[in-house]
């Protein structure tokens, strides 16, 4: 047994020199190709980086010495502070101050109305947004001095009522008898005829309907070169209209209806209305009533409480 374990001893020690002169041949070959591997470098002399540019150096030199006299600039009659950027703009060559009023950068709009209001100014279409989402622009706010960014601030509703087109409805009337009984014929909007007996009285042409008007006065009148001009004056009992009727010319009683539009947020066009009518708007609590209708226009006023407002001019959508 005690064999045995020596041979084992005499294993591993041979094992162990064996290993040891291995590594020891393997050193000895890399201290010997240790100095096949320096690369000798060089500097590169003074000489190569030329002449020192000496006046170049002296006046930069002379630029850190130099004391600059900072100034800030003056915007509102207050000076802004050095370390303050202040918003320059420049547009089409053209360099634009957003705290100076002239020139402004997004006209008829000031620089004030954009900067105080914050508004996106950088936008060539800032005059069309609308950021509060009232339906209003912020050029139509900036028009009426109400606030771009409250929605509860806005100019009226009525800047988007529109006059789209007058409707006539002819109502023609003609005088066909020169004496008593006076004959009266209606040619639109349906045909109808009646005999005025005596004057006053009144008379109309629809039947079972109240009669609509009064022949007020009859003048029995010719030129002098003989022609028949006769005259019946009338008056339109609806509407307090006085008209006058002349033998054998037709008279055009025509009844004028206005069609409006009204453009917030969405297009809304409203129901042909007559003078005198009233009417509202899409979500607005307010009645309105229309006062005249002219060609290209019509006349409203606001109705409250029995009491008529002053009367404004809807016009065309520009």
């Amino acid at each position: 047994m005690a064999n045995r374990e020596a041979n084992y001893d005499k294993v591993v020690l041979g094992i162990a020199a064996v290993v040891a002169l291995a590594i020891a041949g393997y050193l000895y070959t890399l201290t010997s190709s240790f100095s096949e591997k320096l690369v000798e470098s060089r500097s590169t002399p003074k000489a190569e980086f030329g002449e020192i540019p000496i006046e170049k150096v002296e006046t930069s030199i002379g630029n850190l010495k130099t004391v600059f006299n900072w100034v800030s600039p003056v915007r509102g009659n207050k000076p802004v502070p050095l370390n303050k950027s202040i918003p320059i703009i420049l547009k089409e060559g053209q360099l634009f101050d957003m705290f100076v009023e002239t020139p402004p950068l997004r006209a008829p709009m000031t620089n004030k109305f954009l900067r105080d209001n914050d508004l996106e100014y950088l936008a060539p279409n800032v005059g069309d947004l609308d950021p509060d989402g009232d339906g209003f622009s912020n050029l139509e706010e900036f028009n009426k001095q109400t606030n771009p960014k409250d929605a509860s601030s806005h100019p009226p509703v009525t800047d988007k009522l529109f006059f789209k087109e007058r409707i006539q409805n002819s109502y023609i009337l003609a005088l066909q008898s020169p004496d008593l009984p006076l004959l009266v014929q209606r040619t639109e909007p349906t045909r109808g005829s009646v005999f005025v007996q005596t004057v006053p009285s009144d008379f109309g042409f629809d039947k079972g309907a109240p009669p609509r008007f009064k022949a007020l006065v009859f003048n029995k009148k010719t030129t002098p070169e003989g022609k028949d001009v006769s005259e019946l004056e009338v008056e339109d009992v609806a509407t307090k209209q006085k008209f006058t009727l002349v033998y054998k010319s037709p008279f055009n009683l025509a009844e004028f209806q206005v069609k409006l539009e009204f453009r917030l947020k969405v297009v809304t066009e409203l129901p042909a209305l007559k003078k005198g009518e009233t009417f509202r708007l899409p979500e607005v609590p307010t009645t309105y009533k229309v006062i005249d209708v002219s060609e290209d226009s019509a006349t409203i006023a606001e109705v409250k409480d029995g009491s008529q407002g002053a009367p404004f001019v809807v016009g065309k959508r520009p």
